[in-house]
């Protein structure tokens, strides 16, 4: 079982955007979904947690347009699960 760093709360709702933007929709969300679905105020603030969740090494970004990457172990639902609280969860 892989150990995931200490995230802070808005960092685990972004990851659990990303993670579940991975699992329904076969695709990572864009800035803005993440924007939304978080509440965080600007796509700034989202961009600042996308850039915390690389340094902690889950996921990889690129420049392309949902160019987010997470890391396979983070994919395995038999490794750790990471509980994470969507503001907005339908």
């Amino acid at each position: 079982m892989t150990k995931t760093p200490n995230l802070s709360e808005k960092q685990k709702m972004v990851l659990g955007v990303i993670l579940s933007n991975l699992k329904d929709k076969k695709r990572a969300p864009s800035i803005r979904e993440i924007q939304k679905l978080t509440e965080i105020k600007s796509t700034r603030g989202v961009l600042l947690q996308l850039e915390a969740l690389e340094e902690a090494g889950l996921i990889d970004r690129s420049d392309k347009a949902r160019g987010i990457k997470v890391r396979p172990f983070l994919l395995n639902t038999e490794d750790e699960e990471i509980p994470v609280k969507l503001v907005n969860e339908v």
